[in-house]
């Protein structure tokens, strides 16, 4: 029979050293005291609380939902460049000091009608799924472009602005389903992406509807009777073919995201991983079985705003975001096609058109450093720096103007050409505060139930906001002009010190990272 040796001292402490070692790292002890129980499931070796791997983008989802996101915005700002001379052209108004009002109005029932219908998509989103009201919608918007360059009334310009609108609440759909695909690891890059094609669609709408509009002028091959008869069709013709064409793609290509079919899917894994002996597929249950314990139980828009701090302020913010951004976006076509003694500068569907297409480019250009700014500054920082560029922009308009009045070079003057592609920049640099801003919802959200509630009321925050700030702008700027109030500055005084309280407000703004958006998906893998 075998002796058990007494042991020594040293080997006492050599073991006791490794216990200690063992218990440091291992994730089923706490702070270094041992449990009874040990989980065989788990893994030896703790991952940190603040090392975060970055989890591959399903990019095949994520490209498909980049061009449907593009879709809305390029219809929506499709008919800006061409608009005002459109309504003058079929007999609305004859004075072009008073296109403001009604172009303004035409811009604003699009967002108003997508206000309204944001809480019924939303809903049908949860009820039916992301897919097919997404797919639905964007068809919805493809016939209402492809129908407007045929008015020749004002109502049915309205009708067909009140139908885009009207399918244009998919916007809540559209960002529930890119935050169900990423995680706090790799969100950056995500919404980085989702900005780019949201401003991509207005790159392509605006020079579309500004250089398409009179293809008879331009293109010997369009110069018959029916496009003469039609000179704003083809714009919206274009604009509608390619969202359907969207539409075929998106489904064949778009897998739904709804969070109960993909839900069944997240519990056979945590059920079948306990068997694996994988270190990756172990934490992966870990944060699925987290996530579902945190999450449990449903949330309505009351609790989210009783339990959401800093919520409040957030939407006041993107309300003040999106006043002065759809400002800008309504004002500067107005103020482009004005007349330079009106106030304006006189220029063209087609220069307009260039000038716009020109701020996307640069806008896009801007936004490829977006994903590394955030990463290393921080959403909140960037959406302060974008926001200080607010009132400089629009406090440079009526110097624009007072430079082409001037006698001697006007418009073709260096210190016009300075001033104008200083405020082309600064307006296309605001473009940075979109990724961020959308980056600060989905951090503010306490948990994944909550995120879609969140996400529905900052769209409908910003699409209330998108409904009035066309018609404000552009009426506040026509009457402004006609009666010289103000000089005739009446919008920008406004407008400056509204975008002032707007770079001012985000300091009460505070980072935050709840624990659900460190997780990284372990429901499904990549493309």
């Amino acid at each position: 029979m075998a002796l058990d040796a007494p042991e020594s001292e040293n080997s006492k402490r050599f073991r006791g050293s490794i216990d200690d070692e063992f218990d440091a790292c291992n994730p089923v002890t706490n702070g270094g005291e041992r449990r009874e129980h040990y989980d065989e499931t788990q893994p030896l070796i703790a991952f940190p609380a603040n090392s975060v791997t970055r989890t591959p983008l399903p990019w095949r989802q994520l490209s498909v939902l980049f061009c449907l996101r593009a879709v809305k915005p390029l219809v929506f700002e499709l008919i800006f460049p061409f608009v005002n001379q459109m309504i003058l052209e079929i007999g609305i108004v004859d004075d072009p000091e008073r296109v403001g009002f009604y172009s303004g109005i035409l811009e604003s029932i699009y967002a108003c009608m997508s206000f309204i219908s944001i809480v019924p998509c939303s809903l049908l989103s949860e009820r039916l799924g992301r897919k097919p009201v997404i797919l639905v919608t964007t068809s919805g918007i493809a016939i209402s472009a492809a129908l407007f360059g045929f008015s020749k009334l004002y109502w049915f310009m309205v009708l067909t602005r009140c139908i885009g609108g009207g399918n244009g609440g998919n916007i809540a759909a559209l960002k529930t389903m890119l935050a169900e695909l990423t995680d706090k690891s790799n969100e950056a890059v995500a919404q980085t992406g989702f900005a780019i094609a949201y401003r991509l669609g207005q790159g392509i709408g605006q020079p579309v509807g500004g250089l398409l509009s009179h293809p008879e002028r331009q293109f010997s091959v369009f110069d018959t009777p029916f496009w003469r008869r039609h000179p704003f069709a083809l714009p919206g013709l274009v604009s509608g073919i390619l969202a359907m064409v969207l539409v075929f793609v998106g489904f064949y290509l778009l897998d739904e995201t709804h969070p109960p079919k993909k839900g069944k899917a997240m519990r056979r894994f945590s059920s079948g991983s306990s068997g694996n002996s994988s270190m990756t597929s172990s934490r992966e249950a870990q944060v699925t079985m987290s996530t579902d314990v945190d999450n449990n139980g449903p949330q309505t828009w009351i609790s989210v705003m009783k339990s959401t701090p800093g919520l409040h302020v957030l939407m006041c913010n993107r309300a003040l975001l999106y006043l002065a951004v759809e400002g800008m976006f309504a004002l500067y076509p107005l103020f482009s096609f004005t007349p330079i003694q009106s106030g304006g500068l006189g220029s063209s569907e087609a220069d307009i058109g260039i000038i716009l297409t020109f701020r996307a480019l640069l806008m896009l250009l801007f936004m490829f450093s977006s994903t590394y700014l955030l990463n290393r500054w921080g959403s909140l920082r960037v959406y302060r720096f974008s926001m200080a560029l607010l009132p400089l922009t629009f406090g440079l308009l009526p110097v624009l103007n007072f430079l082409a009045r001037s006698e001697g070079a006007g418009k073709n003057s260096a210190a016009f050409v300075l001033v104008h592609f200083l405020v082309i920049t600064m307006w296309a640099l605001n473009g940075l505060a979109f990724p961020a801003t959308a980056v600060m919802v989905n951090d503010i959200s306490p948990t994944a139930n909550s995120l879609g509630i969140i996400i529905s009321m900052s769209e409908l925050v910003k699409t209330f906001v998108e409904a009035i700030a066309p018609a404000f702008v552009n009426s506040t700027f026509a009457f402004s002009i006609k009666h010289n109030i103000a000089g005739g500055h009446l919008t920008y005084i406004i407008m400056m010190s509204l975008t002032t309280f707007g770079f001012v407000q985000p300091f009460w703004l505070k980072n935050r990272s709840p624990a659900w958006r460190n997780n990284a998906r372990a429901d499904e893998s990549p493309d």
